[in-house]
């Protein structure tokens, strides 16, 4: 999870430096894009781990939460 948000980061941070008004504001759709993608990215990772998380300890996640967790396979 810490590698995710690294790369997550590393990736996004550059671009809203370079840019200086951020990513999301005036940038090009691709720009935009590209944030979207990596934030999906993170998303899944978080989701994955969280699953894991949430079986081996038993550990009840709120709906909200939830709603980046893998499917289920039942």
């Amino acid at each position: 999870m810490r590698a995710s948000c690294r790369d997550f980061l590393t990736l996004t941070g550059a671009k809203a430096h370079e840019h200086t008004r951020g990513m999301m504001r005036g940038a090009g759709m691709w720009e935009q894009e590209q944030f979207f993608i990596e934030l999906g990215k993170l998303r899944s990772v978080f989701g994955q781990q969280l699953a894991v998380l949430g079986y081996l300890y038993g550990v009840d996640i709120e709906e909200s939460l939830a709603s980046i967790l893998p499917p289920s396979t039942e």
